[in-house]
């Protein structure tokens, strides 16, 4: 992309941080400008732009790594096997995912073969997000996985999950931050008992996340 475009785009983006329209078309303005994004790398290697999914005025945001391959195809984001399973935990504790919350990734984009993303790259998404997040005014934040943790941490270093996960932490944002492992974690372990820990963790964080939410919703916030 030249650096003209990404100029254009950039200063569209500034200007609709200063017009005084609703959060939704402001919400959905943004989300135009990155479905043609090619900031980085991964514009040439995907089916479309993932932006993101859920209740923009629910005030709690759950944020994930990159999409997968499903999600490359359909454009939405956690609608694979790992996904439906997460969905199905937090229903079992009365959490709706697209009333309850909106979910995205770091980047926008599916890295090929399902990598992980690369620092260039969440950096370069990174503008996305930030508007996400200054439109949704979150509550709290669910990192999905080391990346979006790190992320939201504001860390120079990848962290270990194990140091940061089942408990309540302060993001870069001066937010509550909860941290789970990402729910592929489950599919791709590397034994039958490193298996029922994640399994076994994941749920532990998603009861801690989902009274988290009900806190919220007992506020009015959602």
């Amino acid at each position: 992309m030249s650096h003209r475009n990404t100029l254009i785009d950039f200063l569209e983006l500034e200007e609709i941080y200063t017009q005084s329209e609703s959060p939704f078309h402001r919400f959905y303005r943004i989300k135009s400008i990155a479905e043609r994004c090619k900031r980085c790398r991964l514009h040439k290697t995907r089916t479309q732009v993932v932006f993101g999914f859920g209740n923009i005025t629910s005030r709690v945001m759950v944020i994930g790594e990159a999409p997968g391959g499903n999600e490359d195809i359909y454009g939405k984001p956690f609608i694979g096997k790992a996904g439906e399973r997460f969905s199905q935990i937090l229903r079992e504790y009365g959490i709706d995912r697209d009333r309850d919350f909106y979910i995205t990734n770091v980047v926008k984009c599916r890295p090929p073969n399902n990598r992980d993303p690369k620092e260039d790259e969440i950096m370069a998404c990174e503008v996305y997000l930030k508007a996400q997040i200054e439109i949704i005014k979150p509550k709290l934040f669910l990192a999905l996985g080391r990346y979006a943790a790190k992320w939201l941490l504001g860390l120079k270093n990848t962290p270990q999950m194990r140091e940061i996960r089942g408990k309540v932490l302060t993001s870069r944002f001066d937010v509550p931050l909860l941290v789970t492992y990402h729910p592929s974690t489950v599919d791709h372990a590397r034994n039958a008992n490193w298996r029922e820990f994640a399994q076994n963790a994941i749920k532990e964080d998603l009861r801690l996340f989902s009274d988290k939410i009900k806190e919220i919703k007992a506020k009015g916030y959602i």
